[in-house]
């Protein structure tokens, strides 16, 4: 099953685009084609059919597929990568930031684990910068 029937959508036909953005209200677009596949005179038409409804497009092809100019039609709401792309850098910053009280945590833990079970010399040699374990077959040369 794909995602459209799993989630009660439609997949169509390239040709039948014309139509289906006359009926549609939510577009998602992406495809391999280094093309512009939806343009703005396309999309004004569909527009004009459907007076007073919104469309929602969602663009996430790179290079794009829908013309960047269809943003200006009126009830044409386009979203694309750049538009997603300041919440995605925003995003991995702050799992950058985050990664110190990560790693500190996961430190702690790791101690607490090897002091109980009476390995507090493990985990202090663990503990130190710059050391981490290593795995290597029995009989492996070292």
């Amino acid at each position: 099953m794909d995602l459209a029937e799993r989630d009660g959508g439609q997949v169509r036909e390239l040709a039948a685009l014309p139509a289906v953005l006359q009926d549609a209200d939510v577009v998602f677009v992406t495809t391999a084609a280094p093309h512009i596949l939806l343009d703005s005179a396309m999309i004004t038409t569909a527009m004009a059919a459907r007076p007073q409804r919104r469309l929602i497009i969602g663009d996430i092809a790179v290079p794009r597929n829908v013309d960047p100019e269809a943003r200006h039609i009126p009830g044409v709401h386009l979203f694309d990568v750049d538009d997603v792309r300041p919440q995605l850098e925003r995003s991995l910053l702050e799992l950058q930031e985050a990664a110190p009280a990560v790693e500190a945590i996961i430190e702690a833990e790791l101690e607490s684990v090897a002091q109980s079970a009476g390995l507090a010399c493990l985990a202090q040699h663990y503990s130190r910068p710059g050391v981490a374990p290593t795995s290597a077959p029995l009989g492996a040369e070292p």
